[in-house]
């Protein structure tokens, strides 16, 4: 028995300090940063858009660890053509949401096209299809 005694204090001590090192593993694992990009409301989007003004608005949340700088553009696309309807930029804290409202006009005359929210230097877009009343 005398002869286990130490045998067993070492193999507690292992296991200790593993299940330490495996704890702090998981503590110092870094969480992911992202940024999410969505429209507000999205059952409402304007299907169909004339010479009266249309609006919509759509979201920007940081799921960054320090405040980032975040720019956009909001894009007519029709007929191999783009028109810019809006564009600007916000500074987010970390896990921060901003809300952007944009109303917008569109004398073009087209059958059908698509609103796009592009978030600049992220490579994240958005994009709902419209159609022309008054065509």
């Amino acid at each position: 028995m005398k002869g286990y005694l130490p045998l067993a204090v070492v193999l507690i001590l292992i296991i200790t300090l593993v299940s330490i090192l495996i704890v702090n593993q998981f503590k110092s694992t870094k969480q992911e940063e992202f940024t999410e990009l969505y429209f507000n409301n999205h059952d409402e989007l304007p299907k169909s858009i004339s010479n009266e003004s249309s609006e919509f608005s759509f979201s920007i949340s940081s799921k960054n660890k320090s405040p980032t700088s975040y720019d956009y553009i909001i894009i007519l696309k029709y007929d191999s053509k783009e028109k810019v309807l809006d564009r600007g930029q916000v500074i987010l804290n970390p896990h921060e949401t901003k809300t952007i409202s944009t109303k917008f006009l569109s004398e073009e005359n087209f059958e059908a096209g698509v609103i796009s929210v592009k978030l600049l230097y992220t490579n994240q877009e958005i994009h709902f299809g419209v159609s022309n009343n008054d065509h």
